[in-house]
């Protein structure tokens, strides 16, 4: 007889666990099944900027904003943007309301605050079917059939539970990573931890990366960012731990030693990670913004209820919603600049009206304001006081999976600009991981 649970959650990582916690705030109870044979049977990543907006609203709704402020990073915002040579082009040591956290101990503070036995640890789900008004059925690799009246998936990209709702599946992007540690950075590996400083740091060049984030513990976490068949991980062989940091530093030969160092003196093994993503819309323009100090403004309509009419004026997208506007580069050859993120919606406006002046504009001021602690909505500059570095790029069908929150193109180079369609960008707020769209 299968067993039979009112609410089943798939995966016992942070939004899975933030559910459980809410949930059982409001007195309902659920069941959390996870595939690791306990909590502590992997290791759970490195650092995550929490927004607030997002992450912290959840936090606080599950009352556990106070608990999670005692486990920020101090520093840990700072950011640093250098090339093989180690120069620095940006360095920015602002708060800008982003935190950092490391994700294990976000992950234990979920965890400890849940009642005892809601996750249920060695539950590897190998599949879910559907019963009928809203039921299913649930299969666990070690043969247990469960049922529920309501399933929720938070088990990540290859979920179990998104086939239930979507044919969609991860593919991989190009790019993958070779992760690495060093241990009580300061005092043994001081010339590394300069470099890295409190917070992140981003060196990029010919179009490959060495990232690294600091740790709480005086710990160094190094992130090896390689555009790269799959294949070139099979071949490292990162048994030998020697001889496969001599394999990928191959690839940075000729880069400041001080950067090498970052893989050359690791601790422990190598981890490769390729990025696998989802396949997202291909054809969505930049949202409409108010006044930016960064744009000129272009022309804009408002569409009609129908996504079908006369064509949008130059530098216009319509969109499906009536009353509401899209705004893409208005010159074919736009040039990458900065611009902060407004706090208001775009208004409305009848058709053929005039937008705001925006940042789908071709044409930027001299200089734009530096912009800490906020996402890029437009082309940044490469200016050594902007925050960020934006360029062209032309839409991709694929991005970064949310449980490996990895860059889909951390080290891109640039294309030609007369094919621009979107923003790739390195936020300066931005945790490895985090290039927005």
């Amino acid at each position: 007889m299968p067993e039979h649970h009112p609410l089943l959650v798939v995966g016992a990582g942070l939004g899975g666990l933030t559910l459980a916690r809410v949930l059982a705030l409001h007195g309902v109870g659920c069941t959390v099944l996870d595939r690791d044979a306990d909590r502590d049977a992997r290791s759970q990543g490195g650092m995550l900027d929490l927004h607030e907006d997002t992450a912290q609203a959840a936090l606080r709704e599950a009352g556990l904003y106070e608990g999670f402020r005692r486990l920020v990073q101090p520093g840990g915002e700072a950011t640093r943007v250098l090339d093989r040579h180690a120069t620095v082009h940006h360095a920015d040591d602002a708060e800008g309301g982003r935190p950092e956290v490391h994700r294990a101990a976000l992950r234990d503070l979920l965890l400890d605050a849940l009642p005892a036995g809601t996750v249920r640890w060695g539950a590897q789900v190998t599949a879910a079917t559907p019963l009928g008004g809203g039921r299913h059925e649930v299969r666990l690799a070690d043969g247990t059939t469960l049922t529920t009246d309501l399933l929720v998936g938070a088990d990540g990209a290859w979920s179990r539970v998104r086939p239930l709702v979507s044919d969609a599946a991860p593919a991989y992007t190009g790019v993958s990573f070779v992760e690495a540690d060093l241990t009580d950075a300061d005092r043994r590996h001081p010339r590394a931890a300069a470099l890295v400083g409190s917070g992140l740091l981003f060196a990029l060049d010919q179009g490959k990366g060495l990232l690294a984030h600091r740790e709480p513990g005086a710990r160094l976490h190094t992130y090896v960012a390689l555009r790269c068949p799959a294949e070139l991980l099979d071949s490292l062989g990162l048994a030998d731990r020697a001889a496969a940091r001599r394999r990928v530093l191959a690839h940075f030969d000729g880069w400041d030693e001080g950067l090498r160092s970052l893989l050359a003196d690791g601790d422990g093994p190598l981890v490769a990670r390729p990025v696998h993503a989802l396949p997202v819309t291909a054809n969505r323009a930049p949202a409409c913004t108010p006044t930016s100090p960064c744009a000129a403004p272009p022309s804009c309509w408002t569409p009609s209820a129908s996504p079908t009419g006369p064509p949008p004026a130059a530098g216009c997208s319509p969109t499906s919603t009536a009353g509401t506007r899209a705004c893409a580069p208005s010159s074919p050859t736009a040039t990458a600049r900065s611009s902060p993120v407004p706090s208001t919606p775009c208004p409305s406006a009848t058709a053929g009206s005039a937008l705001p002046a925006s940042p789908c504009s071709a044409t930027p001021p001299t200089s734009c304001p530096r912009s800490p602690g906020r996402a890029p909505t437009s082309p940044c500059s490469t200016a050594p006081n902007s925050p960020r570095l934006c360029w062209p790029v032309r839409r991709t069908p694929s991005a970064p999976s949310p449980r490996t929150r990895r860059p889909s193109s951390p080290a891109a180079s640039a294309p030609p600009a007369s094919r621009p369609r979107a923003w790739s960008c390195a936020s300066a707020r931005t945790r490895p991981g985090g290039w927005r769209r």
